[in-house]
């Protein structure tokens, strides 16, 4: 391959898996998925970059996995669950495998990545001020979902919200609009241009809207990990912080008094269920001598506790802590490889950041999500440590 094809081949790699990215939730059913499609491709590609630490992680890993199902099997001598966790193995070897590989990926163009932000802030704004039930149908959608139709959907908010709803976008929820932007500004970070500048700021006008608490997180998060080392050396950088960050907390002042609002509480039942529910069942887990989790139904399992009444309050909405709650102290062990094998707090934020999302930590489009802005990530960072190399010869 020459070196022209080879870089034509790499853009539209990059392009095909950005693609991936932005449409991970769609798909004709949950196994046949944007999202899905992203990670075989991702494995494909990995296979001839791999590691011997990334051949035996991505053996033991869901060897651990098993291992849970096999007791909990034992004790409770339920089956039902057997091929989601063979699922969950594999997508767990792939994850363990992909990010202790040498590989990277390229990122998108800087234009392409301003077309889509721009089309997601035009959403979010349209949602907001002009049709809150302009979402993409249930039947495109990879998880089809009752409360995505929107004649029904229409009857819950008029009934329980007033009529009042939060920007999706083009997803299913406003937590993944403000996840999606939130990795979008951090391949923006990369750029050099003045673009990156627009970009951002679109970025961020596009997470208020969503209204997400972890859209917030994440937007703070990666700008203070990618500029810490600026904050106090560089003049435009310190007055961006001086600036944004009385702005941030009072945006966020107003959200969570917003939600108050509505709810009669400061936390609402989404964090709720993210942060607090989750500790509970885990420490029913241990207190019930469930040392490697529950691999079963944890909803009806659990439910006699009172803690929660409706799918929306079910307590296992945080990947991390869902890897816990199902295979308990080898849940601990899982995260604890996973993060020792990182390279930068970037990295654990990003992996931090995905995985809090939602509560199924090894699915299809959290494992490409958390591989391709890993992987994208280090090719962004190996460019930059060139690029210095290459100032001290000049030098």
């Amino acid at each position: 391959m020459t070196v022209m094809n080879k870089l034509l081949y790499n853009k539209l790699l990059s392009l095909t898996l950005f693609i991936c990215f932005i449409l991970y939730q769609y798909g004709f059913n949950y196994h046949v998925s944007f999202g899905s499609l992203g990670l075989f491709i991702t494995i494909i590609l990995g296979y001839k970059y791999k590691t011997s630490i990334g051949i035996n992680l991505s053996v033991l890993i869901p060897v651990l996995i098993l291992t849970c199902f096999t007791f909990h099997l034992i004790k409770y001598g339920e089956s039902a669950f057997f091929t989601r966790v063979l699922r969950y193995s594999f997508t767990a070897w792939a994850l363990y495998f992909l990010l202790n590989s040498t590989r990277s990926i390229l990122p998108p163009p800087e234009k392409l990545l301003l077309f889509i932000v721009c089309i997601l802030l035009f959403v979010a704004w349209y949602q907001n001020y002009v049709d809150p039930f302009a979402k993409a149908p249930n039947e495109l959608m990879a998880l089809k979902t009752s409360y995505l139709d929107t004649d029904s959907f229409k009857e819950i908010i008029d009934s329980q919200l007033g009529n009042k709803l939060r920007a999706s976008g083009l997803y299913t929820e406003p937590s993944v609009l403000s996840l999606v932007s939130s990795c979008l500004l951090i391949l923006t970070l990369s750029y050099s241009t003045k673009l990156k500048v627009i970009i951002t700021i679109l970025i961020l006008c596009t997470v208020v809207l969503s209204g997400s608490l972890l859209g917030y997180i994440g937007v703070l998060g990666f700008l203070f990990l990618n500029y810490k080392n600026e904050m106090f050396f560089n003049k435009k950088v310190l007055f961006v912080f001086v600036l944004a960050i009385p702005l941030g907390l009072f945006a966020l002042t107003g959200l969570l008094e917003e939600r108050a609002a509505d709810s009669g509480q400061m936390i609402d039942s989404s964090t709720m269920a993210r942060v607090v529910y989750p500790f509970v069942i885990i420490f029913e887990n241990f207190r019930n001598f469930d040392l490697l989790g529950y691999c079963g139904d944890i909803y009806n399992h659990f439910l006699y506790l009172g803690i929660y009444d409706t799918p929306g309050n079910y307590p296992g909405h945080n990947g991390l802590l869902a890897t816990v709650q199902a295979y308990g102290i080898f849940g601990v062990l899982m995260i604890f490889l996973l993060f020792k094998r990182l390279n930068s707090s970037i990295e654990y934020f990003i992996i931090f950041l995905i995985g809090s999302q939602s509560g199924n930590f090894f699915s299809y489009e959290k494992v490409f999500l958390m591989v391709y802005m890993v992987l994208v990530y280090r090719h962004q960072f190996h460019a930059k440590v060139q690029l210095i190399d290459n100032k001290l010869d000049d030098k």
